[in-house]
């Protein structure tokens, strides 16, 4: 036993061993002595090293006069080794220092740190420098991470903006002068103040967004934002990344009533040396009153069911939390939090969704926020209703004849579980002409595209972003364009039914670039809700740049008419990166703090974006109700684009519904235990789409038809009373029920 576990501790730490690697720094020639040197390090291996130079050396070091392919063999204790050839080169009688270059580092306004770096040859002895005015200066690290150094880099800091510094460096080979102009300062940072929050009196619960841009790149790294109050406390600080990013989106939650700074800090260290830049922005917090307090918190999921969250137990992002009396309602954000203003008074809190549920007591335990106490912080600990359940979605801009069409696809986990490797195909109108995707599909087979897609986890989301073309033909004017999505996982799920998606979307000509739509889901009407038919509403918010330069920022606002009921929100695709808040009684609104949107006249198929979400109407909904519903969409700082209103009338179905004259269906038979034919009379039928639905809306099965003729297996679905939608290309439909027993 004793041997099998020294070998096994024998194996466990060899594996763990890198090769050996050796590092030649290399020195040129003395011109006084005319010998040069270079110095070995062993990396890696398993010390300690021998060194064998190919002259005959046998130390780290060796001395060694101009000439070219020296050879040094580093050997580990292991028997490993590694070998470089390298030159020795002979110093030079004079430093060209023109030759070298001198990149510039900008100070900051107001700072006399602007500097450059300079680039020699190394030399035996080094160097000495004559600077004016006086800097400091730094050997840094090696000028490239290469297996043989010959160059060494100095950092000469301490100059003011276009300030002129003379040089001269010296060695033992001669010496170089010149003279290098400090570049000007960079330009203050372009903040944009997208959202500010107010806070009660005596509440720290004000919020800001926004995002912050430079219009030149910058050399500092290192940012940091951070938030400070006029007494000069601040909030913790968060890294800012400015690397290749054209503006960078922030979010500040917890300030109090009155004035801050918005503080951006960067400190670039340089051996010992500091270049320290702080620009700031001011920034004020509206009091709300002393009338009103804050309740914040965290909602997760309780996996271990003991109300605490634990290491490894997710945030529930995305999810409605109510209070009530009075319908106040919150969204939380990616990290579960949220967040919200109330009157004083005693209230209940809970999140409101479809399958997480609060089981500690918190959602029916009253609280109340007075002026002794303001501040509340309960936590909402969930645990899952249906267990696995991945759904999908889809959106897409306009379709027009000759012009592109963007789609986004999302693939959501709704629940804290994880689902294993997803499969998502999209089986797309075969009018359309596919272009790219990002990502690009796994495989293209006819009109279907499939991803398949790596391991999906707990709450997590994933978008799919698909480029088609629009035949350039007007008779395709009013046509209905019908793409499926369907989505499948490795794991079993609880509920199937919103793994696939039906979108459509009519081919248009002269439209408004800025509008709402809504479809239910039943999908037989853009303008009637069937109460006895639909569940949901699917509205689509598109918008477009149509004016004169770049949208750096977008907002959009929805403020919920009372005949829709926020709790039952949810978020679907979207064209571009974004945060979606839900405030007061009902206000949604989304916010792409850093879009970079161009105008139409400059690129018009990136200046389109949109924005898709689900939301059931209040109960009981009487007939005749209209759900009226608009969008305010805010480019930059610009007043509000209106969209037309979306208005959908509720009614109730009839047991056949033909929408246009001679249209048919016949089901036999009607009832039926599992065997159902379906008869078009119409054979403009042919190439829709047929859909059957549950009695609550739910999509059940989703086909396209090939012929005026269709015959299905219902013996896997439940019993109840179901709905059969067909679809024509044209967008006309035939809808009659059927009975399964």
């Amino acid at each position: 036993m004793a041997t099998r576990l020294l070998l096994l501790f024998t194996l466990l730490f060899t594996t763990g061993v890198h090769a050996v690697e050796v590092r030649v720094d290399v020195y040129g020639a003395d011109c006084n002595s005319g010998l040069g040197y270079a110095i070995a390090t062993g990396i890696n291996g398993t010390p300690p090293y021998t060194f064998a130079w190919s002259e005959g050396s046998t130390g780290p070091e060796a001395s060694l006069p101009p000439g070219q392919a020296y050879t040094v063999t580093v050997m580990d204790n292991t028997g490993s080794s590694a070998s470089q050839t390298f030159d020795i080169y002979q110093g030079a009688s004079t430093i060209w220092l023109g030759d070298l270059g001198f990149p510039g580092l900008e100070p900051c306004l107001g700072e006399c740190n602007g500097g450059f770096r300079l680039y020699l040859p190394r030399v035996v002895g080094g160097y000495t420098f004559d600077i004016s005015p006086t800097m400091q200066i730094q050997e840094s690290l090696p000028y490239s991470p290469q297996s043989v150094e010959y160059i060494v880099r100095y950092e000469i800091i301490g100059a003011c903006a276009g300030a002129s510094v003379d040089l001269t460096v010296y060695s033992d080979c001669g010496s170089g002068s010149t003279t290098v102009t400090i570049p000007i300062p960079i330009a203050d940072p372009t903040v944009n103040i997208i959202q500010v929050s107010g806070s009660c009196t005596n509440s720290s619960n004000g919020y800001v967004a926004g995002s912050v841009s430079w219009t030149e790149p910058f050399l500092f790294t290192g940012w940091q934002l951070q938030a400070v109050d006029a007494l000069g406390a601040a909030l913790p600080a968060q890294a800012i990344n400015f690397s290749g990013t054209p503006g960078v989106p922030f979010e500040i939650y917890g300030l109090h009533p009155g004035d801050w700074d918005l503080r951006f800090t960067s400190t670039e260290e340089i051996g010992s040396l500091q270049l320290p830049c702080v620009v700031e922005f001011p920034l004020v917090v509206t009091d709300l009153g002393i009338a009103c307090g804050a309740i914040s918190g965290k909602a997760f999921v309780d996996v271990n069911d003991n109300c605490i969250q634990a290491f490894g137990e997710p945030d529930l992002p995305q999810t409605v939390v109510v209070a009530q009396p009075g319908d106040h309602y919150a969204l939380t954000n990616g990290a579960g939090q949220y967040n919200m203003s109330l009157p004083f008074g005693t209230y209940t809190v809970t999140t409101s969704s479809a399958v997480y549920q609060e089981h500690c007591g918190v959602s029916t335990t009253p609280f109340t926020l007075s002026a002794g106490q303001p501040n509340i912080v309960l936590n909402l600990a969930d645990t899952s209703l249906v267990g696995l359940d991945v759904m999908v979605s889809a959106a897409s801009g306009a379709a027009r004849p000759g012009f592109p069409m963007n789609m986004s696809i999302l693939l959501r986990n709704l629940t804290g579980v994880l689902a294993g490797n997803a499969t998502v195909t999209l089986t797309y109108d075969p009018v359309l002409n596919y272009v790219s995707a990002t990502p690009a599909p796994t495989s293209i087979n006819g009109n279907t595209l499939t991803w398949a897609s790596a391991s999906l986890g707990a709450l997590q989301q994933r978008s799919f972003n698909v480029s088609f073309a629009v035949p350039a033909d007007v008779g395709l004017l009013g046509t209905t364009l019908s793409n499926t999505v369907a989505a499948s996982v490795v794991d079993p799920e609880a509920n199937l039914l919103n793994n696939t998606f039906l979108h459509q979307r009519t081919v248009t000509a002269a439209y408004d670039p800025n509008d709402k739509t809504a479809r239910t889901s039943s999908r037989q009407s853009t303008d009637l809700y069937f109460i006895d038919g639909d569940d949901w509403i699917d509205y689509t918010i598109r918008f477009q740049n149509t004016g004169t330069d770049t949208a750096f920022f977008v907002v959009i606002t929805d403020t919920l008419p009372p005949t829709l009921d926020p709790a039952t929100f949810l978020s679907m695709a979207a064209s571009h990166s974004h945060t979606i808040a839900l405030t007061g009684q009902g206000v949604l609104s989304w916010t792409f703090p850093a879009i970079q949107l161009p105008d139409s006249n400059i690129n018009e198929p990136r200046s389109h974006g949109f924005v898709s979400f689900r939301i059931k109407p209040r109960t009981p909904l009487l007939p005749g109700t209209s759900i009226e519903n608009i969008a305010n969409i805010f480019f930059d700082y610009n007043p509000p684009v209106i969209t037309e209103p979306s208005v959908l009338t509720a009614e109730f179905t009839t047991v056949m519904q033909v929408l246009g004259s001679g249209q048919g269906l016949t089901l036999m038979p009607n009832p039926t235990d599992g065997p159902l034919t379906i008869v078009l009379e119409d054979e403009t039928f042919s190439g829709g789409w047929m859909r059957l639905m549950a009695s609550d809306g739910r999509v059940v099965m989703v086909d396209r038809m090939t012929s005026t003729r269709m015959d299905l297996d219902l013996s896997k679905i439940a019993p109840g009373l179901y709905t059969i939608a067909i679809t024509s290309t044209k967008g006309r439909s035939v809808v009659s029920r059927v009975a399964l027993h």
